[in-house]
């Protein structure tokens, strides 16, 4: 049986295998808001410079919330079909990254059944498809690769949130999905029952800074 350090590392083969279909990438490192990520865009994706844009947006956000992303930090927009919506979260060794691959369906909010589908002021599709991802990401590293990979808590990953229908279809899909969701949601505004907040923080969802600004929650993990 794999250890989750195994697991982890046949995550990123399947990071560098999707990426590598690509000819060409064009490199681009930014620091904003005290965040530094560099973009790396597919010469041959011809929205490109919408998804560069949801990158910049949902970083931002991000950063706003009090979060820090990894120092590692990569999103890589492409029309390849291999690399879809995707976060990868530890390197090799098992140390945090925060890998991310947009892929052909971004620009229309991932398979449809998620909030990143729904219509929404003030975020595009590809916005949202990058928050839940970079959602992914963070609460891989609050749980520990341990904890997110090892075979004996896989199961604690299986089956639908009980909460999941007050949040979307896609968060039914398993209990990854509905912490992404869930963040994804609160980081644009939404809220969500006490409930639907304890689930999310029992699941080791990233900890949500309250605001007196937006329905932000403290959720601890």
């Amino acid at each position: 049986m794999a250890t989750a350090l195994e697991t982890a590392k046949l995550e990123v083969s399947a990071f560098f295998s999707a990426i590598a279909r690509v000819k060409t990438f064009r490199p681009t490192k930014y620091n904003r808001n005290g965040a530094t990520y560099t973009v790396y865009e597919d010469l041959g994706d011809g929205n490109a410079g919408q998804k560069k844009l949801a990158v910049h947006q949902a970083v931002s956000l991000i950063t706003s919330k009090g979060f820090s992303l990894p120092t590692d930090t990569r999103f890589y927009v492409t029309n390849t079909y291999e690399a879809q919506n995707r976060a990868f979260h530890f390197d090799p060794l098992g140390r945090p990254v925060c890998w991310v691959t947009l892929g052909m369906a971004a620009t229309k909010g991932g398979s449809g059944s998620g909030i990143s589908a729904q219509p929404t002021n003030n975020f595009a599709p590809e916005t949202k498809v990058t928050i839940h991802e970079i959602g992914h990401t963070l609460h891989a590293h609050n749980v520990g690769v341990e904890q997110f990979f090892k075979p004996s808590t896989k199961d604690r990953w299986k089956g639908c949130a009980v909460c999941a229908g007050e949040v979307s279809q896609y968060a039914a899909g398993t209990k990854k999905e509905f912490v992404a969701e869930v963040f994804l949601g609160t980081m644009i505004g939404r809220n969500y029952s006490n409930k639907c907040k304890q689930e999310y923080a029992l699941l080791g969802g990233p900890r949500i800074l309250a605001s007196s600004s937006s329905s932000g929650f403290m959720a601890m993990s």
